[in-house]
Protein backbone atom coordinates (compact mmCIF):
# COMPACT_ATOMS: atom_id res chain seq x y z
CA UNK A 1 0.00 0.00 0.00
CA UNK A 2 1.35 3.42 -1.01
CA UNK A 3 2.46 5.25 2.15
CA UNK A 4 1.98 8.67 0.54
CA UNK A 5 -1.65 7.78 -0.13
CA UNK A 6 -2.07 6.72 3.50
CA UNK A 7 -0.57 10.07 4.48
CA UNK A 8 -3.13 11.71 2.21
CA UNK A 9 -5.97 9.92 4.02
CA UNK A 10 -4.66 11.26 7.34
CA UNK A 11 -4.50 14.78 5.89
CA UNK A 12 -8.06 14.54 4.54
CA UNK A 13 -9.45 13.40 7.89
CA UNK A 14 -7.45 15.95 9.89
CA UNK A 15 -8.42 18.83 7.60
CA UNK A 16 -12.08 17.79 7.48
CA UNK A 17 -12.60 18.03 3.73
CA UNK A 18 -11.13 17.12 0.35
CA UNK A 19 -10.94 20.80 -0.59
CA UNK A 20 -8.87 21.76 2.47
CA UNK A 21 -6.59 18.76 1.94
CA UNK A 22 -6.13 19.86 -1.68
CA UNK A 23 -5.30 23.39 -0.55
CA UNK A 24 -2.69 22.07 1.89
CA UNK A 25 -1.02 20.07 -0.87
CA UNK A 26 -1.35 22.74 -3.53
CA UNK A 27 -3.33 20.51 -5.88
CA UNK A 28 -6.91 20.39 -7.15
CA UNK A 29 -9.81 18.69 -5.39
CA UNK A 30 -10.15 16.39 -8.40
CA UNK A 31 -6.57 15.16 -7.93
CA UNK A 32 -7.27 14.44 -4.25
CA UNK A 33 -10.41 12.48 -5.19
CA UNK A 34 -8.46 10.40 -7.72
CA UNK A 35 -5.70 9.66 -5.19
CA UNK A 36 -8.28 8.66 -2.58
CA UNK A 37 -9.96 6.34 -5.09
CA UNK A 38 -6.56 4.76 -5.82
CA UNK A 39 -5.99 4.15 -2.09
CA UNK A 40 -9.45 2.61 -1.72
CA UNK A 41 -8.64 0.34 -4.67
CA UNK A 42 -5.39 -0.73 -2.98
CA UNK A 43 -7.20 -1.30 0.33
CA UNK A 44 -10.05 -3.18 -1.34
CA UNK A 45 -12.60 -1.22 0.66
CA UNK A 46 -14.39 2.10 0.84
CA UNK A 47 -12.56 4.28 3.37
CA UNK A 48 -14.65 7.45 3.44
CA UNK A 49 -18.35 8.19 3.04
CA UNK A 50 -18.57 11.52 1.29
CA UNK A 51 -21.48 13.94 1.13
CA UNK A 52 -21.74 17.59 0.17
CA UNK A 53 -21.45 18.58 3.83
CA UNK A 54 -19.09 16.24 5.60
CA UNK A 55 -16.79 13.22 5.52
CA UNK A 56 -17.20 10.10 7.63
CA UNK A 57 -14.69 7.27 8.01
CA UNK A 58 -15.95 3.75 7.39
CA UNK A 59 -14.85 1.01 9.78
CA UNK A 60 -12.02 0.07 7.44
CA UNK A 61 -11.13 3.73 6.97
CA UNK A 62 -10.93 4.34 10.72
CA UNK A 63 -8.62 1.35 11.09
CA UNK A 64 -6.32 2.52 8.31
CA UNK A 65 -6.36 6.09 9.65
CA UNK A 66 -5.30 4.96 13.14
CA UNK A 67 -2.47 2.84 11.74
CA UNK A 68 -1.48 5.64 9.38
CA UNK A 69 -1.17 8.18 12.19
CA UNK A 70 0.95 5.73 14.18
CA UNK A 71 3.22 4.92 11.21
CA UNK A 72 3.74 8.59 10.35
CA UNK A 73 4.66 9.41 13.94
CA UNK A 74 7.14 6.51 13.99
CA UNK A 75 8.71 7.74 10.76
CA UNK A 76 8.96 11.23 12.22
CA UNK A 77 10.64 9.81 15.34
CA UNK A 78 13.06 7.82 13.17
CA UNK A 79 13.94 10.95 11.22
CA UNK A 80 14.52 12.80 14.50
CA UNK A 81 16.85 10.01 15.65
CA UNK A 82 18.85 10.30 12.44
CA UNK A 83 19.08 14.06 12.92
CA UNK A 84 20.24 13.50 16.50
CA UNK A 85 23.08 11.31 15.27
CA UNK A 86 24.05 14.05 12.85
CA UNK A 87 24.07 16.54 15.70
CA UNK A 88 21.65 18.92 13.97
CA UNK A 89 18.49 20.49 15.35
CA UNK A 90 15.70 19.99 12.86
CA UNK A 91 12.22 18.57 12.76
CA UNK A 92 8.60 19.50 13.39
CA UNK A 93 7.26 20.41 16.84
CA UNK A 94 3.58 20.64 17.81
CA UNK A 95 3.20 23.20 20.59
CA UNK A 96 0.10 24.10 22.59
CA UNK A 97 0.00 27.43 24.44
CA UNK A 98 -2.73 29.07 26.55
CA UNK A 99 -4.82 31.92 25.26
CA UNK A 100 -3.20 35.12 26.46
CA UNK A 101 0.24 33.68 27.04
CA UNK A 102 0.32 32.76 23.37
CA UNK A 103 0.13 36.39 22.29
CA UNK A 104 3.20 37.28 24.34
CA UNK A 105 5.06 34.00 23.89
CA UNK A 106 4.67 33.89 20.11
CA UNK A 107 5.86 37.46 19.76
CA UNK A 108 9.18 36.95 21.46
CA UNK A 109 10.38 33.65 22.88
CA UNK A 110 9.03 31.26 20.25
CA UNK A 111 10.04 33.37 17.28
CA UNK A 112 13.48 33.71 18.83
CA UNK A 113 13.74 29.92 18.87
CA UNK A 114 12.79 29.71 15.19
CA UNK A 115 15.40 32.32 14.33
CA UNK A 116 18.03 30.29 16.18
CA UNK A 117 17.02 27.00 14.52
CA UNK A 118 16.00 27.64 10.89
CA UNK A 119 15.59 23.91 10.14
CA UNK A 120 12.83 23.52 12.73
CA UNK A 121 9.14 23.96 11.89
CA UNK A 122 6.47 24.56 14.52
CA UNK A 123 2.69 24.10 14.60
CA UNK A 124 1.08 26.18 17.36
CA UNK A 125 -2.40 25.59 18.76
CA UNK A 126 -4.19 27.51 21.51
CA UNK A 127 -5.91 25.90 24.49
CA UNK A 128 -6.26 26.44 28.23
CA UNK A 129 -6.97 22.75 28.92
CA UNK A 130 -4.39 20.26 30.15
CA UNK A 131 -5.43 17.63 27.62
CA UNK A 132 -4.19 14.18 26.69
CA UNK A 133 -1.06 15.18 24.78
CA UNK A 134 -0.84 11.92 22.83
CA UNK A 135 -4.47 12.03 21.73
CA UNK A 136 -4.11 15.71 20.81
CA UNK A 137 -0.79 15.00 19.03
CA UNK A 138 1.00 17.67 21.07
CA UNK A 139 4.75 17.50 21.69
CA UNK A 140 5.01 20.34 24.23
CA UNK A 141 2.19 22.09 26.09
CA UNK A 142 2.75 25.30 28.02
CA UNK A 143 0.32 25.49 30.91
CA UNK A 144 -0.20 27.61 34.00
CA UNK A 145 -1.17 25.19 36.76
CA UNK A 146 -0.41 24.24 40.34
CA UNK A 147 -0.61 20.50 39.60
CA UNK A 148 0.90 19.21 36.31
CA UNK A 149 -0.53 15.84 35.16
CA UNK A 150 1.02 12.90 37.02
CA UNK A 151 1.56 10.93 33.79
CA UNK A 152 3.66 13.69 32.20
CA UNK A 153 7.11 15.24 32.54
CA UNK A 154 6.88 18.94 33.43
CA UNK A 155 9.66 21.55 33.40
CA UNK A 156 8.91 24.39 35.85
CA UNK A 157 9.46 27.70 34.05
CA UNK A 158 8.54 29.98 36.95
CA UNK A 159 5.68 31.49 38.97
CA UNK A 160 2.87 33.56 37.49
CA UNK A 161 1.39 36.44 39.51
CA UNK A 162 -2.33 37.21 39.24
CA UNK A 163 -3.69 40.68 39.94
CA UNK A 164 -6.79 42.84 39.57
CA UNK A 165 -6.90 45.55 36.89
CA UNK A 166 -9.34 48.16 35.63
CA UNK A 167 -9.35 51.21 33.39
CA UNK A 168 -9.00 54.66 34.99
CA UNK A 169 -12.39 55.61 33.49
CA UNK A 170 -14.12 52.65 35.10
CA UNK A 171 -12.60 53.35 38.50
CA UNK A 172 -13.63 57.01 38.22
CA UNK A 173 -17.24 55.91 37.64
CA UNK A 174 -17.57 53.85 40.86
CA UNK A 175 -16.97 54.26 44.57
CA UNK A 176 -13.36 53.88 45.72
CA UNK A 177 -12.09 50.37 46.53
CA UNK A 178 -9.84 50.57 49.59
CA UNK A 179 -10.70 47.00 50.71
CA UNK A 180 -11.61 43.72 48.91
CA UNK A 181 -15.10 43.82 50.43
CA UNK A 182 -15.73 46.90 48.28
CA UNK A 183 -15.56 44.69 45.18
CA UNK A 184 -19.06 43.36 45.92
CA UNK A 185 -20.80 45.92 43.73
CA UNK A 186 -18.21 45.92 40.92
CA UNK A 187 -18.47 44.33 37.49
CA UNK A 188 -16.04 41.40 37.27
CA UNK A 189 -14.41 40.06 34.10
CA UNK A 190 -13.24 36.46 34.48
CA UNK A 191 -12.88 32.97 33.03
CA UNK A 192 -16.05 30.83 32.91
CA UNK A 193 -17.03 28.78 35.97
CA UNK A 194 -19.67 25.99 36.15
CA UNK A 195 -21.76 27.92 38.68
CA UNK A 196 -21.33 31.27 36.92
CA UNK A 197 -19.94 32.53 40.23
CA UNK A 198 -16.31 33.50 40.76
CA UNK A 199 -14.56 33.30 44.13
CA UNK A 200 -11.70 35.75 44.70
CA UNK A 201 -9.25 35.08 47.53
CA UNK A 202 -7.07 38.08 48.38
CA UNK A 203 -4.28 38.28 50.93
CA UNK A 204 -2.38 41.09 52.60
CA UNK A 205 0.07 39.86 55.20
CA UNK A 206 -1.91 37.69 57.63
CA UNK A 207 -5.26 39.08 56.48
CA UNK A 208 -7.27 37.02 53.98
CA UNK A 209 -10.58 37.96 52.38
CA UNK A 210 -12.82 35.69 50.32
CA UNK A 211 -15.46 37.27 48.12
CA UNK A 212 -17.90 35.62 45.70
CA UNK A 213 -19.07 37.54 42.63
CA UNK A 214 -21.23 36.94 39.57
CA UNK A 215 -19.05 38.02 36.63
CA UNK A 216 -20.46 40.50 34.14
CA UNK A 217 -18.38 38.99 31.34
CA UNK A 218 -16.77 35.55 31.10
CA UNK A 219 -14.43 34.15 28.44
CA UNK A 220 -11.68 31.58 28.01
CA UNK A 221 -9.79 34.15 25.91
CA UNK A 222 -7.98 36.34 28.42
CA UNK A 223 -6.85 38.94 25.90
CA UNK A 224 -10.50 39.54 25.02
CA UNK A 225 -11.13 40.20 28.72
CA UNK A 226 -8.12 42.54 28.85
CA UNK A 227 -9.58 44.52 25.95
CA UNK A 228 -12.94 44.63 27.74
CA UNK A 229 -11.22 46.00 30.85
CA UNK A 230 -9.47 48.67 28.76
CA UNK A 231 -12.88 49.71 27.41
CA UNK A 232 -14.23 50.16 30.94
CA UNK A 233 -16.39 47.05 31.19
CA UNK A 234 -15.23 46.20 34.72
CA UNK A 235 -12.42 44.82 36.86
CA UNK A 236 -10.43 41.90 35.45
CA UNK A 237 -8.49 39.17 37.22
CA UNK A 238 -5.48 38.61 34.95
CA UNK A 239 -2.03 37.09 35.02
CA UNK A 240 0.24 40.11 35.26
CA UNK A 241 2.03 39.50 31.95
CA UNK A 242 -1.30 39.89 30.13
CA UNK A 243 -1.96 43.40 31.42
CA UNK A 244 1.39 45.07 32.09
CA UNK A 245 1.62 46.46 28.56
CA UNK A 246 -1.72 48.21 29.06
CA UNK A 247 -0.56 49.42 32.48
CA UNK A 248 2.59 50.89 30.95
CA UNK A 249 0.43 52.70 28.37
CA UNK A 250 -1.86 54.08 31.08
CA UNK A 251 -4.92 52.20 29.83
CA UNK A 252 -5.15 49.95 32.90
CA UNK A 253 -4.19 50.38 36.55
CA UNK A 254 -3.79 47.95 39.44
CA UNK A 255 -6.78 47.54 41.74
CA UNK A 256 -5.97 46.85 45.41
CA UNK A 257 -2.22 46.87 44.67
CA UNK A 258 -1.32 45.96 48.27
CA UNK A 259 -3.25 42.70 48.01
CA UNK A 260 -2.24 39.48 46.25
CA UNK A 261 -4.75 37.36 44.34
CA UNK A 262 -4.58 33.65 45.17
CA UNK A 263 -6.01 30.51 43.60
CA UNK A 264 -6.00 31.46 39.91
CA UNK A 265 -3.07 29.47 38.63
CA UNK A 266 0.39 28.61 39.87
CA UNK A 267 3.54 28.20 37.83
CA UNK A 268 4.16 28.06 34.11
CA UNK A 269 5.19 24.55 33.00
CA UNK A 270 6.45 23.03 29.77
CA UNK A 271 4.67 19.67 29.75
CA UNK A 272 5.41 16.63 27.59
CA UNK A 273 4.46 12.97 27.60
CA UNK A 274 6.52 10.70 29.82
CA UNK A 275 6.50 7.57 27.67
CA UNK A 276 7.89 8.87 24.39
CA UNK A 277 11.42 9.40 23.18
CA UNK A 278 12.30 13.09 23.22
CA UNK A 279 13.48 14.35 19.80
CA UNK A 280 16.43 16.70 19.75
CA UNK A 281 14.32 19.61 18.42
CA UNK A 282 11.76 19.24 21.21
CA UNK A 283 14.50 19.12 23.84
CA UNK A 284 16.07 22.22 22.28
CA UNK A 285 12.74 24.06 22.50
CA UNK A 286 12.22 23.15 26.16
CA UNK A 287 15.78 24.26 26.95
CA UNK A 288 15.17 27.52 25.07
CA UNK A 289 12.02 28.16 27.09
CA UNK A 290 13.84 27.51 30.33
CA UNK A 291 16.72 29.76 29.28
CA UNK A 292 14.50 32.70 28.35
CA UNK A 293 11.72 32.40 30.93
CA UNK A 294 12.85 30.63 34.09
CA UNK A 295 14.05 33.00 36.79
CA UNK A 296 12.63 36.05 35.01
CA UNK A 297 9.60 38.11 35.91
CA UNK A 298 6.89 36.92 33.53
CA UNK A 299 5.65 40.53 33.43
CA UNK A 300 8.70 41.31 31.31
CA UNK A 301 8.36 38.55 28.70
Amino acid sequence: MDLDLVHLLVEIVDSGSLSRAASRRGVTRSQISKSLAKLESQAGAQLLRRSTRHLELTGQGALLYEHGVRILRELEAAKASIDDLAGSVRGHIRVSVPWGLGDVFLGQVLLGFLARHPRVTIDVSFSNRVQDLIAAEIDVALRITSTPPMDSIARDLGPVEWRLYASPNYLASIESIPHPSDLANCALLSIPTPSRRCVLRLQRGSEEVRIELAPRLQSQHFMFLVRAAVQGMGIGAFASYMAEGEVAAGRLVRVLPDWTLDGFGGNLYAIRTANQRLPRATQALIDHLSEHIRGRDLDKL
